[in-house]
């Protein structure tokens, strides 16, 4: 066997085995076992997703080069002879990988959170595709012993991670929440409250739980808003036009959800009566309202909104920060004290913060497109990036 094509093999085990790790441990019902904390999780997650494609990517080429073949063989299915056939399953799995890929690193930002997930599930089948591969062309699975006892040990933890996601995704494990109440705020955010079922504890501020309307059914992650311990309600607020809340909109007060959770652990650097800068974009200030009340005596609370009338518990948080402010693209008196009309971009941070600007810990939540914005424009500040807490609302 000659070093290209034994290099070949160790890059495509090793990306497979990295790839194993991210889709069995991404699995939020097994990494809940070891850790709650959503967000570093999904940080290594897309870490493992970068390194693990490049590992990937690095063995078909190998491949290539060992066989003096085009670069086209790399992707052209040939099903003329047998090791071509068997080839051929990596390459689908190929396909999927690229897709999974360009919709994750290249174009989050533009796919929707239901269309990103269903996407993001060829990763399955891409699992599978790669086994199937290895055992019919894997040289190292047929020398060795140990090679064959890991692949086998992690083929096994795949099919039983695989199983016990499709229970839960029909109910198996989740519990049953009322809806109590629902409303309007503004035209955009739906406010609603639910039942907290027995055996949740929400003690932690900035945590997220998954609602599902039926079972087998889609379910989406929204962060609890708020808590009411006494009446034991979850307080949700959710912005409208995607088609899970939308249909959440239409649903009755009484009717039966299906709740996982909670998971995360957002916002504990902030767990503190220390100098703190909040920065909410729109829905993103859901994690924060909890943290406002109960931490927010030191805090300068940055809010951005379209109009002042979307911001979710303006007055509640007004009353528990030192400072507020509203950032709005539109309002009918620029003269309101602690509303400012535009963007908040390096220029203005400095000018509420002044001096205290590039000391100050941040804590950042919204959408993907404006977290990278905020992230930016602190460390054109020249904030350091441990200074820089936040959370996209895409989980």
């Amino acid at each position: 066997m000659s070093a290209l094509h034994i290099l070949a093999s160790v890059f495509g085990y090793m990306g497979a085995l990295v790839l194993f790790i991210q889709v069995v441990f991404g699995n939020r019902h097994v990494f809940s076992f070891f850790t709650k904390d959503t967000v570093t999780v999904n940080k290594f997650h897309k870490q493992l997703g970068i390194y693990g494609t490049l590992l990937i990517f690095m063995h078909p080429l190998i491949e290539m080069m060992w066989q003096n073949s085009s670069f086209l063989w790399i992707f052209i299915p040939n099903f003329s002879f047998e090791s071509e056939q068997h080839i051929s399953f990596g390459r689908f799995a190929l396909y999927f990988l690229i897709i999974v890929w360009i919709t994750s690193a290249l174009i989050r930002e533009k796919i929707k959170w239901r269309p990103w997930k269903y996407i993001h599930l060829l990763a399955y089948p891409l699992i599978v595709l790669t086994f199937i591969h290895a055992l019919d062309l894997g040289q190292f699975y047929n020398d060795y012993l140990v090679v064959r006892i890991v692949w086998g040990s992690m083929f096994a933890l795949f099919l039983v991670s695989t199983l016990w996601r499709m229970l839960v995704w029909v109910g198996v494990g989740k519990k049953q929440t009322t809806i109590i109440s629902k409303s309007m705020q503004g035209e955009t955010i739906l406010l609603l409250t639910v039942s907290m079922p027995e055996g949740v504890e929400m003690s932690r501020i900035g945590q997220h739980v998954y609602l599902q309307l039926t079972r087998c059914g889609s379910e989406h992650p929204f962060t609890v808003m708020d808590v009411n311990q006494k009446k034991k309600e979850l307080i949700f607020g959710m912005r409208t036009g995607g088609k899970f809340v939308e249909e959440m909109k239409s649903l009755d007060i009484g009717t039966t959800l299906l709740l996982d959770g909670p998971y995360g652990t957002f916002t504990t650097e902030a767990w503190n009566e220390s100098e703190k800068v909040i920065i909410a974009g729109g829905i993103g200030v859901t994690p924060f309202i909890r943290l406002a009340r109960e931490y927010g005596k030191n805090s300068s609370f940055l809010y951005c909104n379209r109009t002042v009338g979307e911001a979710l518990a303006r007055d509640t948080i007004k009353k528990e920060v030192s400072h507020y402010y509203d950032i709005v693209d539109l309002h009918e008196s620029s003269a309101e004290e602690g509303v400012i009309v535009g963007r908040l971009d390096a220029n203005l941070l400095q000018k509420i913060l002044g001096e205290k600007t590039r000391t100050l810990p941040y804590f950042i939540c919204g959408s993907p497109i404006f977290i990278s914005i905020m992230k930016k424009t602190l460390l054109s500040l020249g904030i350091k990036k441990k200074n820089i807490f936040y959370e996209e609302l895409g989980f």
